[in-house]
């Protein structure tokens, strides 16, 4: 089989982490192998974007801050998803 991947994007409360555990059920039955991570922490550099984003408790967005993000999600792909995809697994 090859490498999957599946993503469950949505606003707070919108059912993404139910979602993950039905799909991960799922899976766990039918014995595939999966990765789970979510961002921005899902990285080293992930975890420190957050603990720096939420320490400064802002209640505006900065086009900085929005560049971040995309740079922790960048990372995140370089880091994780490749490698997981190249060895036939799905990762969510």
């Amino acid at each position: 089989m090859k490498g999957k991947f599946i993503c469950f994007e949505g606003i707070e409360g919108s059912g993404k982490s139910t979602m993950l555990r039905h799909t991960e059920k799922y899976l766990n039955n039918k014995k595939i192998k999966y990765v789970i991570t979510r961002e921005p922490g899902g990285t080293d550099v992930g975890k420190k974007y957050e603990v720096f984003f939420f320490l400064i408790k802002t209640k505006y967005v900065t086009t900085q801050s929005c560049y971040l993000c995309l740079l922790i999600e960048h990372n995140t792909f370089i880091q994780l998803f490749k490698k997981f995809i190249k060895r036939s697994k799905c990762y969510f």
